[in-house]
Formats: C-alpha cells, sequence, structure tokens
C-alpha cells in the first residue's frame, strides 16, 4: 500500500482491510480540533494473532467485528446524540470470500461468519484492495476514497535480514528449509523454527506462520538439540494444529476443531476456553476469565491512551487535491517536498487565489512553526505529493543545536515562501 509504513512505499496487500469512521465533524489538516473519529486497519489473512491454539483465522475479522460492537454499545451508553447509522464499519477483501482458510473443507463456517456479520451492519466488499493511504483518506483499486486519519497494519513484518548472510536453502517466502525434526537443510548444527523457519507439517506442506506452531516447532527444535548432544535419534515433529477459530463479535464466533464444527456462542465459548490455556499464570488466567464474565454485566472499562507524536522526521503521502496545511491552523509542523508538487492557495474576500507552486526540494511551512502563529495559506497537492516533516518541538531542538539548519530555516522568506507558513 503507497503511504503505508515508515515511509512511502509500495506493498502488495491481498487481504483485509478493516475501517471505522465518525464523520460530520470539522478539523484542521493537522489534528489541533478532534474531527473525523475514525480508525483503519490493514491485515493479511495468513497473518495471524498471537494466543490461542485454536489457530485465529483472521486478524482483520475479528477486529472489524469487535470494533463494531465495541463502538456502537460505547454510543448507546456513552454517546447518546451519536446516531447508529454514522458508526461506519468496512471490510475491503481482496478475495471472493472471507475466512478463505476455511473455503475449501468448512464452507458452511464461512457461510454463517458472512451471513451473520451482514446483519450487524458491517459492509463487506469483496474482490477490492487498498491501492494507497494517506494522513486523511484510504484509496480503494476502484477509485473509491474513504476518509479515515489512523492506520493500523498488521500486514505482518519481513523476515530478519540475517537469514540473507546465511548460505541455506529457502523457500519461496524466504524462509529457511528443515527436515522434518527442525534441522536447518544443508547444515550439521543449525536448527530454526516459527517465522524464519519452513518446517514441514505432518499432513504436507510447512506449518504456518502463527504463534501455537513456533512455540510448538521451538520446543521441538530444543529436544532435537538436544538429542544430537546425546547422541541419540531426533524425532520428526508431529504437532499438526487443534484447528481454527474466529471469533465474530457479540459474544459469537466459527470455529473447527479436528473437523468438528461449531457456531454462534458455543464456538465463541470454545475459543475463550482454548486461549486460557495459553496465557501464562493462573493469577493472570483468573483475572481474564473473571474480566469476562463481567464484561456483560458491568460493561467494558473504557480508557484514554495518551499518545505522543511521533518523533524524528515522519514520511507522508498525499493524493491530489488533499491539503497538506489549511489556511488558519496552528502550524505544528513543517514540510520538505520530496517528490511531486504542490500549490499554495490563499482564500480571500474575492475567493481563493493560487500564490505559488512548489516542486521537489522547496520548504514550507517553518515560519508557523518558529514563531508559533496561525498558517495564513493553504498547501494542497496537484499531483501525488511525498514530503518529509518535522515536529515543532524536534525543529526548534535542531535549529538551536545544528546552526546551519536554523539560518536556513529562517532565513528571510521568498514571497512564495512568505505565502506559506
Amino acid at each position: 500500500i503507497h503511504g503505508v509504513g515508515s515511509g512511502p512505499v509500495t506493498t502488495e496487500v491481498d487481504e483485509l482491510p478493516v475501517l471505522f469512521a465518525r464523520s460530520g465533524l470539522q478539523s484542521g489538516a493537522e489534528g489541533d480540533q478532534v474531527s473525523l473519529l475514525q480508525l483503519l486497519g490493514l491485515t493479511r489473512g495468513k497473518r495471524h494473532v498471537v494466543g490461542a491454539p485454536l489457530r485465529r483465522l483472521d486478524d482483520g475479522v475479528e477486529v472489524a467485528a469487535e470494533l463494531h460492537d465495541h463502538v456502537n454499545q460505547l454510543a448507546k451508553k456513552e454517546y447518546p446524540r451519536l446516531h447508529p447509522e454514522e458508526l461506519r464499519v468496512m471490510i475491503v477483501h481482496a478475495g471472493a470470500r472471507i475466512l478463505p482458510e476455511l473455503q475449501e473443507h468448512h464452507e458452511p463456517l464461512v457461510a454463517y461468519a458472512e451471513k451473520y456479520l451482514g446483519k450487524t451492519g458491517l459492509d463487506i466488499r469483496v474482490n477490492t484492495r487498498i491501492a494507497s493511504a494517506t494522513p486523511e483518506e484510504a484509496v480503494l483499486n476502484s477509485g473509491e476514497r474513504i476518509p479515515t486519519r489512523t492506520i493500523i497494519s498488521s500486514s505482518g513484518t519481513a523476515l530478519h535480514p540475517v537469514l540473507d548472510q546465511l548460505p541455506f536453502e529457502r523457500d519461496e517466502r524466504g524462509r529457511l528449509k528443515t527436515d522434518p525434526t527442525t534441522r536447518v537443510l544443508g547444515s550439521k548444527n543449525v536448527w530454526a523454527a516459527g517465522d524464519c523457519a519452513a518446517v514441514p507439517h505432518p499432513k504436507g506442506g510447512t506449518a504456518p506462520p502463527v504463534a501455537v506452531f513456533a512455540m510448538r516447532a521451538g520446543r521441538h527444535a530444543a529436544k532435537s538439540v538436544l538429542a544430537t548432544i546425546t547422541g541419540k535419534q531426533a524425532k520428526p515433529f508431529d504437532f499438526a494444529g487443534m484447528g481454527e477459530a474466529c471469533s465474530l463479535g457479540r459474544r459469537r464466533a466459527v470455529s473447527q476443531a479436528f473437523g468438528f464444527r461449531m457456531y454462534g456462542i458455543p464456538a465463541w465459548i470454545a475459543w475463550r476456553a482454548m486461549f486460557v490455556m495459553f496465557v501464562p499464570t493462573w493469577d493472570r488466567r483468573i483475572r481474564l476469565v473473571m474480566d469476562w464474565v463481567l464484561t456483560p454485566i458491568l460493561g467494558r472499562d473504557i480508557v484514554n491512551v495518551q499518545m505522543d507524536e511521533p518523533y524524528g522526521v515522519r514520511q507522508e503521502l498525499y493524493e491530489p487535491g488533499q491539503e497538506v496545511v489549511r489556511q488558519g491552523d496552528i502550524g505544528k509542523r513543517l514540510y520538505v517536498i520530496w517528490k511531486g508538487e504542490a500549490e499554495v492557495v490563499r482564500s480571500g474576500p474575492n475567493g481563493e487565489e493560487s500564490l505559488a507552486v512548489l516542486g521537489a526540494g522547496s520548504h514550507f511551512g517553518e515560519a508557523a512553526v518558529f514563531e508559533n502563529v496561525r498558517r495564513n495559506a493553504t498547501v494542497r497537492a496537484k499531483t501525488r505529493l511525498e514530503v518529509l516533516s518535522l515536529g515543532q518541538a524536534e525543529a526548534v531542538s535542531l535549529s538551536s543545536a545544528v546552526r546551519p539548519f536554523g539560518e536556513a530555516m529562517r532565513h528571510a522568506p521568498t514571497p512564495a515562501e512568505k505565502a506559506t507558513n
């Protein structure tokens, strides 16, 4: 997805994004007012959450379902002035149906999940992808733009670069191939387990990159090492998993264990019971179970998580027509154009006036940042625009510590620069 990650990069996303948006309020482009209560989460169907021997099928479906359930209950109890139609949750899926892992052998579970999620009000879109993501919206491959200001990505992580330095055979995903005992092929004293290893699955293929298989393979690798040291024969990895499960919100789920299918509340109870088995220490297990028991009676806890702005230089992406800074906003960041063009405009009594067009290497926003004043013009992306931004505190500290930078940023601006403080 262009614009997701540490910088503007292009990445294939083959599974689910989840969107939650609350619209209808006004805001500044830099977030100095609360405007759209929005959440966009990106997931890949073959990336699973740590924690249960029943393999969790799709983080995106679970996040969307739980989020939809939570925000509707929260709005009803704490924010009665919010109308249900203002709360929007959308699942965008690249495939023809959700939960692809179940389609081949457990299609009835998929049908139940689709039907149930549809009844809850979730908007499920299939055969659709996210093309790019900006600070204010997600752009679908159909061209549709979905307003959102926060992106949570659970699309997985790349393998560790140290693998590139090892002279061993790797599979199509870049994982080290191992024999059934977890010994790396072509080695005598190297074993691998977890996401970096392609460990043969007892029923064919390789073990999926999920926590329960990583934990079991890690233990088996340790036993293989011990067997090698003591001169014994190492045994093959024989854990085939126990099943799959996916929570659908509102204490409903779909699951299968050893081929036996469960739906609704029984599936949810079985999923939670199996989850508890992997929680360390009995005191945590008891606290967790008590929380689950009391939540339907007392409701969920609401916590205001205070998060500081990311420190340092930030790479940002804007699609044509989007505003980078807005006239009248308080300046919190300064910007340097990396790629693309931006137009500087100012609204006045006679309408909007175009002041300048800025290209790669141009910077704007420094006057508002250093002088702590409001923006006197709007900067809008003219083409797809990639910028580097620096927060006010970092810019002030950097200008004090590095004299050439401070002088460059505080120099007498040209008319175009002066118009874009």
